[in-house]
């Protein structure tokens, strides 16, 4: 039992699912070496292991490579081949396009987890803050006075004519423009001069809006690597990035361990139950984590369309959707 926990915290899953992944990334090609009359090559188990390891534990890639008795070239190449491999094996299956009718499943998960109808995710803007490349200048500089990688310039483009009164869409933050398909909160929040029926709009969005949180969080807290800027140039910092994200969706669904039931936030009649991630991340660390906010956006006009499904939400919320614990949310806050 006790080996177990040990080789969970170094690759934060299972051993049968450690296999699992071995015989998915045995089929890239590229991953397969050959012996030398000078050494053999490192098993792609060895390197899989050092690669997780890496990514779990955020240590220092040269004394984990002393830990495998590889030099840190060899470390720093296996991960970067890792990583991408990762990407390429999973990919397929966690990160794709759902149908339609995957859409409206997940909405009405969404909904009758969250109470926010016609929701089908949740969208939050992060910079990727990264080491300072050398000889790089002001090149990756940012306005928050770190190194980042640029994020998308633009989201998806939507036609408000297309949609009826109540469409379907994502709950987001400021950081992202107000549009039919994407829900902020009303603004002036906190101001203290804001109507009662537009606070319980902005409660319910970011209720609906700590999944978000939650997957960052987790992932951060799993793979703590993403505490602290990202030690690699900037080539090969997206598929470190992405392989994040791509064992995160596999292992919240292929290992019970990695997420369980009370890693995550939890609402049971209205009352929150913080997750363990909370705990296994310290107000230090979330400071320095790679993952980092984006500035909200300012002095964009929305469209009356866009308005208007806002308003509409508004008033269901105070109205036939309205849940009992809203009014005590306010009162307890008050």
């Amino acid at each position: 039992m006790h080996d177990q926990v040990v080789f969970f915290n170094i690759t934060r899953m299972t051993p049968t699912t450690f296999e699992d992944l071995l015989l998915r990334l045995g089929t890239v090609q590229s991953l397969h070496k050959k012996d030398t009359k000078y050494r053999k090559c490192i098993p792609l188990g060895a390197r899989l292991a050092l690669t997780l390891r890496f990514l779990a534990t955020g240590d220092n890639l040269r004394s984990i490579g002393y830990a495998f008795r590889v030099g840190h070239s060899t470390a720093t190449e296996s991960v970067n081949t890792i990583t991408a491999a990762l990407v390429q094996v999973l990919k397929g299956d966690v990160v794709k396009k759902p149908s339609t009718e995957e859409w409206r499943t997940k909405a009405n998960e969404f909904y009758n987890r969250w109470n926010f109808p016609n929701c089908v995710g949740a969208a939050d803007g992060k910079h990727i803050s990264i080491q300072c490349p050398a000889h790089s200048g002001s090149l990756y500089y940012n306005y928050k006075g770190f190194f980042r990688l640029p994020p998308p310039s633009r989201l998806p483009e939507a036609n408000p004519s297309y949609y009826p009164e109540m469409p379907y869409g994502v709950v987001a933050d400021d950081a992202f423009p107000q549009e039919v398909y994407m829900w902020k909160p009303y603004p002036d929040r906190c101001t203290g001069l804001m109507a009662r029926m537009w606070m319980i709009y902005n409660y319910r969005l970011s209720r609906a809006r700590r999944t978000i949180e939650n997957a960052f969080g987790i992932m951060a807290a799993r793979w703590r690597v993403f505490l602290k800027p990202i030690p690699f140039h900037p080539k090969n910092v997206k598929n470190l990035v992405l392989a994040g994200v791509v064992l995160h969706n596999f292992l919240s669904v292929a290992d019970p361990r990695y997420g369980d039931a009370s890693y995550g936030d939890r609402y049971r009649n209205g009352t929150l139950s913080a997750g363990q991630w909370r705990q296994d991340i310290s107000e230090r660390e979330i400071s320095t984590c790679c993952f980092q906010d984006l500035a909200p956006k300012i002095g964009q006009n929305a469209s009356n369309a866009v308005k208007e499904v806002r308003d509409y939400q508004r008033k269901y919320f105070n109205n036939e959707g309205i849940v009992p614990w809203q009014e005590d949310y306010f009162l307890e806050h008050e």
